[in-house]
């Protein structure tokens, strides 16, 4: 009689048992999918915020002279956008006569012959370009070249502007 007993409770006690183990095991696993889902929409939230400051990056070609005392060439460009853009030095420049223009590096301290390229920011020199500020991109060209020209920037996001143009005698 006292064997039936103890099976008797035995039961129920292991199947009530298991459904703890059961709810403990269900409930550590949905508090881990749940945090890698938050990790995951965090994420997704940060780069969507990304791609739509990318996508309205707006800028637009002003003008382009040729500085005779060092021999660059100077072009304007203005942040028309409503987002400020950033990593300038991470801009890619190409630049040339139509037809064969060639990539320009980005060098700080870029100078006559150099073959490459620097900006001055003509407004709040902060290395970020603000809505509203116009940029000007001085290109070191160390070859002969000849009109007309053309001109592209691409920004780090793959914006881009390019432009051909002939300067005018003054």
């Amino acid at each position: 009689m006292r064997g039936r007993i103890r099976r008797g409770v035995a039961g129920p006690l292991s199947e009530a048992l298991l459904i703890v183990v059961g709810i403990i095991v269900t409930l550590l696993l949905a508090s881990t999918v749940f945090s890698k889902i938050s990790l995951f929409q965090s994420k997704i939230d940060v780069l969507s915020s990304q791609l739509s400051q990318a996508m309205n990056e707006k800028f637009t070609y002003v003008y382009a002279t040729f500085n005779e005392s060092d021999s660059s060439f100077i072009i304007y460009l203005k942040n028309t956008g409503e987002y400020p853009i950033y990593s300038l030095d991470k801009f890619t420049v190409v630049f040339g006569s139509v037809g064969s223009a060639l990539y320009y590096p980005y060098n700080e301290s870029a100078s006559t012959n150099s073959s490459s390229w620097r900006y001055v920011e003509l407004g709040n020199k902060n290395g970020v370009w603000d809505p509203g500020e116009t940029l000007e991109i001085i290109v070191y060209n160390s070859t002969t070249i000849n009109p007309p020209f053309f001109f592209k920037l691409t920004t780090a996001n793959g914006n881009s502007v390019q432009v051909e143009f002939s300067l005018t005698p003054r």
